[in-house]
């Protein structure tokens, strides 16, 4: 009986070593999975972090280009109004002046901010005003649309359509099918 008692002892100590060798692994693998969970979640927000400079960057970049050509458009209209007043046109010279200005400080208003201020700007305006705000909208995007269909046409008229790699040979004369019944004209005079 002595013996049994010694073995179900050494059984249960077997036992409880077993579990804690266990129980230890356990928690080692619950730390490194903690441990690459943690790591992961860094790596995800490196990546968003990197994606959201790059976007910032390009939307940048399209700032500043757009406030160059806003720029541009201005000083063309700028010099249209110096020739409509040496054209004795002072009234349009006089207007179109006044949408240069405009231009400019449009221009220098997108320049002077950053995307996230303009973007900001434009959701409380689109907020107190909607009407405004989509009106805009549609008239900007009425103008746009004119303005690449007007530079299409005018594309197209500058040069003329010319295939390419048309042979000039002369074409055959044209032959029926063999099966399809031709009209005769008959001659009524005899």
């Amino acid at each position: 009986m002595a013996e049994r008692y010694t073995s179900s002892v050494e059984n249960r100590s077997m036992q409880d070593r077993v579990r804690e060798a266990a129980s230890s692994r356990v928690e080692e693998t619950q730390g490194k999975a903690a441990q690459a969970t943690e790591q992961a979640k860094n790596k995800v927000m490196e990546a968003k972090d990197h994606v959201q400079n790059q976007a910032k960057e390009a939307a940048e970049a399209r700032k500043s280009q757009a406030a160059s050509e806003i720029n541009a458009v201005a000083q063309a209209l700028r010099t249209s109004g110096e020739e409509m007043e040496r054209q004795d046109h002072p009234g349009v010279a006089n207007y179109t002046n006044q949408m240069a200005e405009r231009l400019e400080r449009v221009s220098s208003y997108i320049e002077e901010r950053n995307v996230d201020q303009l973007l900001s700007e434009a959701a409380d305006f689109a907020r107190r005003r909607p009407e405004v705000f989509l009106g805009g909208a549609f008239v900007l995007g009425v103008a746009l649309g004119r303005f690449l269909s007007s530079q299409g046409q005018a594309s197209r008229q500058s040069t003329p359509y010319q295939p390419a790699n048309v042979s000039r040979r002369p074409t055959p004369d044209y032959t029926p099918p063999r099966n399809v019944q031709t009209y005769e004209p008959q001659n009524f005079a005899r």
